[in-house]
């Protein structure tokens, strides 16, 4: 890492360390720097000293620290310190003004995140709550997330919050749509993307953004790591892979074999021992990732729908999995 260069501390699993993470990605497509700040993995399970005693003491990520010493606690702040440093001059920036000429302003941004954050804990309450609470904690969510999308998208026909402009309101709201779109969809069965196509408009637009599809992960893991984390009050998650093939289709089997070869390369990732977690100096860190929780993917599982003869269509061999993944 370049001592003369802030650098950004963040964990993969945390939805407001992807906030800085989307700006950090900004910055060096921005600047055509990709060291323009350095980065750094951070243990949530067991967070080291020097990070909660020196860098954040509200022992929350992300975290940002100064060559001089001085840090930032907070996510949008750290977003915000981003933009201004080093996107702004490039004419980038993602606050107003913007370089297209949006009419938006800073308060009326925060209030549109501030709207969807509403339903954000709502999602987090969900996810949280006991078995039997599910019913009337994803009926909560349904009218969290109905109420959010009306304040924070209806102005705009999309794919964006404020149209085909990417700002920050869409780093600031995104982490937290990716993730529980997975982790409600296997906790709770409740699928927000399928039921709310505003949203799914906004994943797959946002994911097409470099910055974004750089600082995410697949669903699979924020599944296996928010029951690790104990954010699930003990529940057990479901994830489907459907894979369809037709009665009449010669490779049928061929494909079902190739299918449960996948899921065993997915399961076989939890034989795998995470690489320890030093508590060391940040100054001799490096920029690797670290997993300091091993993931469970045993929920994984193949559904196979076989179509009968003379019902599928002409051009049906083909292999669809998954139909039922949700990123």
């Amino acid at each position: 890492m370049s001592a003369a260069r802030p650098t950004v501390y963040f964990h993969r699993v945390c939805p407001f360390a992807q906030r800085a993470m989307i700006m950090v990605h900004e910055a060096m497509h921005a600047t055509a720097d990709p060291a323009i700040l350095n980065v750094k993995e951070v243990s949530l399970n067991d967070m080291p000293t020097w990070y909660a005693g020196g860098i954040n003491r509200r022992e929350t990520l992300p975290g940002l620290k100064f060559p001089d010493g001085t840090s930032y606690p907070e996510s949008l702040l750290i977003a915000k310190y981003i933009d201004t440093a080093y996107l702004a001059p490039k004419g980038r920036n993602l606050m107003p003004v913007s370089p297209a000429g949006v009419a938006f302003t800073v308060p009326e941004m925060e209030s549109k995140i501030g709207a969807f954050m509403n339903a954000v804990w709502a999602m987090y309450g969900c996810l949280g709550c006991s078995a039997d609470k599910i019913p009337e904690s994803v009926d909560a969510v349904r009218v969290a997330l109905k109420e959010a999308i009306e304040k924070t998208f209806t102005a705009s026909s999309g794919p964006f919050v404020y149209g085909d402009h990417f700002s920050m309101a869409d780093v600031a709201i995104f982490p937290f749509i990716l993730r529980f779109n997975s982790t409600l969809m296997a906790y709770c069965n409740l699928r927000i993307a399928e039921e709310f196509p505003r949203l799914r408009l906004f994943i797959d637009a946002c994911l097409r953004r470099p910055s974004v599809a750089s600082s995410s992960c697949a669903g699979e893991y924020y599944i296996a790591m928010y029951g690790a984390l104990g954010y699930t009050d003990g529940k057990k998650p479901t994830w489907e892979y459907e894979m369809t093939i037709a009665e009449s289709d010669p490779f049928g089997e061929r494909l079902q074999i190739t299918a449960a070869k996948m899921i065993d390369a997915i399961h076989a990732k939890n034989k795998v021992a995470p690489a320890p977690v030093k508590d060391v100096s940040d100054e001799t860190l490096d920029t690797g990732c670290q997993d300091e929780l091993m993931c469970d993917f045993s929920f994984v599982t193949i559904k196979t729908v076989v179509v009968p003869q003379g019902l599928e269509p002409v051009s049906y061999t083909h292999l669809t999995l998954p139909t039922k993944r949700i990123v």
